[in-house]
Parts: structure tokens; C-alpha cells; sequence
């Protein structure tokens, strides 16, 4: 479609470091088959081949090295974006995570050279639509599990553009007759920049916070119901964490 068509005219461009994330290597391959004088309709058809492949070897290389794996995506200025840099902190910033759940908490900071027995994993290839443009993300899933409770954790470890990287952890625990529920979510990003960055990303985070607040209502008045005299409070007005929210 037009869509999958601008996408591989945009690889094929001389400014596609502005459009995707791409490392060094990456680009350089992409330039040298952009380089060669083909039809429009085959150049197309091979740099989606490329693309492919390259997203086919950032998988094969997490599974085998984990985050040290990810190369840096190259700015059109010269710096870097470093996506297994920013999971890494991501993971080391969660919630006591380390004291609460040591074992889920190595896994995710040491994989693939630690993952606990009790943990089952996941890889997804994703196809999303990201600031009105189709976004190729692979996304490695772990699920640790026991009698009272569950946690999930999405790592987005290659994301196609508009971000770097991101990581969301959910949990649930029985305690008291009730549930215990929180979320973090973390979005690292180098392209948001200028005098309204700080505006954008506290707008952005109340917008997040009111939108896991309405799911989190709509799970609690679909499977547990609250009586009449107890809704006022409902949830609360929750609270900010530095990179992600909690109700």
C-alpha cells in the first residue's frame, strides 16, 4: 500500500537516519543497496528484504547476548541513541523489584545468562502504528507466576522509530481478601527536544496515569465491584514515579 510504499522510499532516501533507528552498520548496508541503480518497484521490494533481515539479526543477537547485543542508533548529528544502556537502567530503576522478586528481577537484568526456571519467556514481532506511521517492534515477554500473584514484563528491545526503547512491568498479588495491582511503564526517547520537552513529558505522563487509571476501574468493576458506599475513593488519584506511573 501507499503507506508500506513511503516507508521503503524513506529507507531508501539520504535522510533516513532522521526516520528510523538504525545503527552504523545498519545504515551503511541500507546505503550501499540504496546506492545501486535499480527500478523504484525492485529497490523497494529488496530494502524491505533488508530491513527484515536486519530486524532477523537484532533477535538472534538478544537471544544470544541479551542488552550488551543492541548496537546504538545513529542521529543525523553524529550522537547516539543506546536502547540496551536505556533497559538497563530502566530495570535497574524498578520498583525494589531486586528485594521483592530477586529471581524475576536477574532475569531480566542478566538474560540470557540467568532465567529463573520459573519464569516463561516469549518473542513477538509487532506491527503497530506510531505517529501515523507503521512500526516494526520486537518485543521479548516474561511471565513469573505463583499461587497469589503474577508478573508480566514487556521489553521492547527494537523499536522502529519515534522512540529508543521501552519496558512495561505489571503485577498482581492476592493480599487481604483483595488485590494488589501496579504498573510502570518506561519510555526512553532522544527525540523530544526544545523549550517544551519538560511541558510534553509531564502531559504525557498524566495522560498515561489517567489512562491506567481507567483500565485499572474497568478491570476492578468487571471482576470485583466495589459496594455503593465504598466508590468515592475509587482508585484514587494515584501518583507519579520517576519514568512510569502507579495507581
Amino acid at each position: 500500500g501507499a503507506k508500506r510504499d513511503m516507508e521503503a522510499d524513506l529507507l531508501l532516501s539520504g535522510t533516513r537516519l532522521e526516520h528510523f533507528n538504525l545503527s552504523t552498520a545498519e545504515a551503511e548496508r541500507v546505503a550501499e543497496l540504496a546506492a545501486q541503480d535499480l527500478p523504484k518497484s525492485e529497490a523497494r521490494t529488496q530494502v524491505e528484504q533488508l530491513y527484515r533481515a536486519l530486524l532477523l539479526r537484532r533477535l538472534a543477537e538478544y537471544r544470544d547476548k541479551g542488552l550488551n547485543a543492541l548496537e546504538p542508533y545513529a542521529r543525523p548529528d553524529g550522537s547516539t541513541a543506546a536502547p540496551g544502556r536505556e533497559l538497563a537502567q530502566a530495570t535497574a530503576h524498578e520498583m525494589n523489584l531486586d528485594k521483592a522478586l530477586p529471581a524475576f528481577h536477574m532475569t531480566l537484568s542478566d538474560y540470557p545468562r540467568y532465567v529463573d526456571p520459573q519464569v516463561d519467556e516469549s518473542f513477538h514481532w509487532l506491527r503497530v502504528e506510531t505517529q501515523e506511521r507503521p512500526n516494526q517492534l520486537l518485543s521479548h515477554r516474561l511471565a513469573w507466576r505463583t499461587a497469589d500473584g503474577v508478573v508480566l514484563a514487556d521489553r521492547r528491545f527494537s523499536v522502529g522509530h519515534t522512540y529508543t526503547a521501552a519496558q512495561v512491568l505489571l503485577g498482581a498479588a492476592l493480599r487481604d481478601g483483595g488485590a494488589y495491582l501496579f504498573l510502570t511503564t518506561r519510555v526512553a526517547t532522544d527525540q523530544v527536544a526544545g523549550f517544551a520537552e519538560g511541558l510534553r513529558q509531564r502531559v504525557a505522563r498524566k495522560r498515561l496515569l489517567e489512562r491506567t487509571r481507567e483500565r485499572f476501574e474497568s478491570i476492578r468493576a468487571q471482576y470485583c465491584p466495589l459496594p455503593q458506599s465504598e466508590r468515592s475513593g475509587e482508585l484514587g488519584r494515584g501518583r507519579e514515579i520517576a519514568g512510569g506511573v502507579t495507581p
